[in-house]
């Protein structure tokens, strides 16, 4: 195998709020999968896009966008406090974890969880502390249950 000694070189995105977001090839590659394009079609505001028409950014540029910020937290903790000993790694997990943290969303966002997922698993409870589904917790059974 013969490996090629030119660079890679980031990708760069155009967003209205940050302006030019450079991202690695790495996270070039996951924006690219048809998982995180789905996000393209899902309005970050859930249903508040049919009351305000003008809130129609989507969890696909909202992703980017925190992907971007996250990145810049994470090397701005690395210059100011060098003795975390923050690596490049490191600096590119916080991306992908910033890119990727909307991924399992569904249409409607939020207003989707509160509808669907009671419907979809009634063995889970909404988490009084979190004022919704997000980490539901299994029920736990009214019944002794006895497995064969």
């Amino acid at each position: 195998i013969i490996y090629s000694k030119v660079p890679v070189l980031p990708q760069v995105f155009n967003d209205p709020i940050h302006g030019h977001m450079e991202f690695p090839p790495l996270l070039v590659k996951i924006i690219d999968t048809p998982q995180f394009q789905r996000l393209r079609n899902i309005k970050q505001l859930g249903g508040g896009y049919y009351v305000y028409p003008a809130a129609s950014h989507n969890r696909f540029e909202h992703s980017l966008g925190v992907a971007h910020l996250a990145g810049e937290f994470v090397r701005s903790l690395k210059k100011n406090q060098p003795g975390l000993l923050i690596t490049d790694r490191d600096i590119l997990c916080v991306e992908i974890a910033g890119l990727c943290h909307d991924v399992g969303h569904g249409p409607f966002s939020h207003m989707f969880d509160r509808m669907f997922i009671p419907e979809a698993r009634p063995d889970l409870k909404a988490r009084p502390d979190l004022k919704g589904w997000e980490g539901a917790v299994p029920r736990r059974p009214k019944h002794k249950t006895t497995h064969l």
